[in-house]
C-alpha cells in the first residue's frame, strides 16, 4: 500500500497557503501617516509652528487616505499621533506668542515709566492724557492757591523799565495801558506780561502754560479758554517754575498745577473771576 507523500513545512517566514484560498496582502503603511509623526515631533523641537502645523495637514490627509484603501494601508495610529502631536504644537506655540507679547508690552510699559521717572527727575511732568473731567485735584497736582501783595495798577509805556513783580507770572504791578484781548495765543507769540497784568486787572483768569511741553496740554488749555471765551487768556511762559506746567491767576492770586484739571479751573474761576479793581468781567456761574 502506498503512503500519501509527505508535506514539507514552508521555510520561516513564509505564509503556508489554505486549501483552495490565496496569501493575504501585506498591508503597507500609509507615507501621510509616517510624515505627521514625524512633523509632530519636529513641531515640538526643532521646527515649531511649522512642524505643527505640517503634522495637522499630514495626519488628516493620511487619516482619509487610509480609510480609502479599504485595509490595504495602514499607520492610522501613527497618523493620530502626529495630529495629537500638532495640536500640542500650535497650543504650546500660541501660549509662547501670547507670553512673548504680553512681555514686550510690560518692558514697553516699564520703559516709558522709565522714561517718565527721568523727566521728573529733570523737573518736568508728562501732562495725563485724559479728559479735563478725568484728571481731580489731586492727580493735577497743584499748589494751594497764594495770595501776593497788591504792586498797584500804574500804567507804563510798552518797553518802559518798572519794579520786579512780586510773583512769578505776575498777579499786580505795572502794567501797559492796553489789555490783550481774550483767547489763547500760541506758544509762538510773544504777548508781554506787562499787557496780561491790565487783563488781570479787569478780573479775567489769565492762564500761563509751559510752552512745547506737548500738544495735548495745549489742547486743553485752549478747551478751558473755549468754556470761557471773554473771560479768559491763556498765554506761553517760559519761566513757570518746575515742576509746574500751568499757573492759574488772576488779580493778587495764583495757583500752579502740573496737570490741567476742570475741577480745579472751575472752582478757581468762582472763587477769583470778576474780583479786580477794575471788575469789568462778568462772574463765573458755573
Amino acid at each position: 500500500m502506498n503512503e500519501p507523500p509527505q508535506q514539507i513545512p514552508p521555510p520561516p517566514g513564509q505564509i503556508q497557503p489554505q486549501y483552495g484560498g490565496q496569501v493575504p496582502p501585506v498591508q503597507k503603511t500609509n507615507g501621510m501617516a509616517i510624515a505627521a509623526l514625524v512633523s509632530g515631533l519636529l513641531g515640538l523641537t526643532m521646527c515649531p509652528v511649522v512642524g505643527s502645523v505640517l503634522a495637522l495637514i499630514f495626519g488628516y490627509v493620511g487619516r482619509g487616505q487610509i480609510k480609502r484603501s479599504h485595509g490595504s494601508e495602514g499607520g492610522d495610529g501613527m497618523a493620530i499621533a502626529g495630529i495629537v502631536l500638532g495640536w500640542i504644537g500650535v497650543v504650546l506655540s500660541l501660549v509662547f506668542l501670547l507670553a512673548v507679547t504680553l512681555g514686550a508690552f510690560a518692558v514697553f510699559n516699564f520703559a516709558a515709566e522709565s522714561n517718565v521717572q527721568e523727566v521728573l527727575d529733570e523737573g518736568q511732568i508728562v501732562i495725563l492724557e485724559g479728559s479735563l473731567e478725568e484728571v481731580g485735584e489731586r492727580e493735577a497736582d497743584c499748589t494751594p492757591v497764594e495770595r501776593y501783595p497788591d504792586m498797584g495798577a500804574d500804567h507804563i509805556r510798552p518797553g518802559q523799565p518798572h519794579e520786579p513783580y512780586n510773583s512769578n507770572p505776575p498777579t499786580s504791578g505795572p502794567h501797559y495801558d492796553r489789555p490783550a484781548d481774550p483767547g489763547f495765543y500760541e506758544p509762538s507769540s510773544a504777548i508781554e506780561p506787562e499787557r496780561l497784568v491790565h487783563n488781570l486787572e479787569h478780573g479775567q483768569v489769565v492762564i500761563w502754560y509751559r510752552p512745547h511741553v506737548n500738544e495735548f496740554l495745549e489742547e486743553q488749555v485752549e478747551q478751558l479758554v473755549a468754556q470761557e471765551p471773554n473771560a479768559t487768556v491763556a498765554a506761553p511762559f517760559e519761566n513757570i517754575n518746575d515742576p509746574y506746567n500751568i499757573v492759574l491767576t488772576t488779580w493778587t492770586r495764583a495757583r500752579a498745577c502740573v496737570n490741567v484739571s476742570q475741577e480745579v479751573v472751575d472752582e478757581f474761576r468762582r472763587r477769583f473771576q470778576g474780583r479786580a479793581p477794575e471788575p469789568l468781567t462778568p462772574r463765573f456761574n458755573g
